[in-house]
């Protein structure tokens, strides 16, 4: 038991660490990255916390949280991102 669940765990963190490389890398690019945080995953709170911190203040320094801030990443929701 005890293996599968540090499998599992693992599994997570990799996907955290995915989303946060991901936006880290758009910002580099130029880009301006939206991370939806309800359809992010994270096996615990604490991983969800360090992974939206990592997102706002690695690179693009959006501490804040400011909406569409140019060359940066912005956290939001699925259910409001628009497409234009």
């Amino acid at each position: 038991m005890r293996s599968q669940r540090h499998n599992c765990t693992n599994r997570y963190q990799q996907k955290v660490r995915s989303v946060v490389y991901t936006s880290v890398g758009g910002t580099l690019r130029g880009y301006t990255v939206v991370v939806p945080t309800d359809a992010s995953l994270a096996a615990t709170d604490y991983e969800v916390a360090i992974g939206q911190f990592q997102i706002l203040n690695q690179n693009s320094a959006n501490a804040t949280n400011e909406p569409l801030k140019a060359n940066a990443s912005t956290l939001s929701r699925a259910d409001i991102i628009v497409f234009q």
